[in-house]
């Protein structure tokens, strides 16, 4: 299982990369064979590894074309903002009447200071990684594990890197890390209903970014 899951984790990685350098586009076909010959294994496990990417909303495998990387816009981006307002906003509810038990306070509180304290890497899609865990483990207090597999099927990672082609992370890194920390503030007070709320605004926040190109 942990070979099978290092092969997706490959096959992703190197989707992701291709993506970033333009050698491949959203809606084009996917080729087993360079993607063989750039990770080195072979394109049985590739193909498998791609199944298990179309689960999660990374591929589409087409009867005539194959893998087809999936087909975003801004629209489509948009609309998956606005999915994620209604799922996560209701991980926020949910979270915050347990954040006073065990040592949730402090988990939720250091992955805000985890987000406060990350940077901009050579690839830039890795920069909204710590956001995703944040949102994991919010969900994963809130007891409705339904919430992260619709995170875990919607490709996340993809999103992420299309995300970057349309908001400037550099330029827009403080505004996000303070639209997140006032999130944080009113979920650590045990407010769901203020932090899914704020958690809203960024998302009109985020959907006006994107708009403007």
């Amino acid at each position: 299982m942990q070979k099978k899951e290092s092969y997706v984790e490959k096959v992703l990685e190197q989707i992701l990369d291709d993506f970033e350098k333009g050698i491949i586009k959203s809606g084009e076909r996917v080729n087993t064979s360079d993607l063989s010959r750039k990770i080195g294994i072979s394109r049985g496990p590739i193909r498998e590894a791609l199944h298990i990417l179309a689960g999660q909303g990374v591929i589409v495998l087409e009867k005539d074309r194959g893998a087809v990387l999936q087909l975003l816009t801004k629209k489509t981006i948009c609309d998956h903002w606005d999915v994620l307002d209604m799922i996560l906003g209701l991980g926020f509810r949910l979270s915050s009447r347990y954040i006073q038990k065990d040592n949730n306070y402090n988990i939720i509180k250091n992955l805000m200071d985890g987000i406060r304290n990350s940077t901009i890497q050579e690839r830039s899609y890795h920069f909204f990684e710590p956001y995703n865990e944040y949102h994991y483990a919010i969900n994963y207090l809130c007891g409705n594990q339904q919430i992260n597999q619709f995170l875990y099927r919607s490709g996340i990672p993809f999103w992420n890197i299309f995300l970057v082609k349309y908001i400037d992370v550099q330029k827009m890194k403080n505004q996000y890390h303070e639209n997140y920390q006032n999130i944080t503030d009113a979920l650590l007070r045990g407010d769901g209903n203020s932090a899914a709320a704020l958690f809203s605004y960024h998302v009109n926040w985020s959907k006006k970014l994107i708009n403007k190109l």
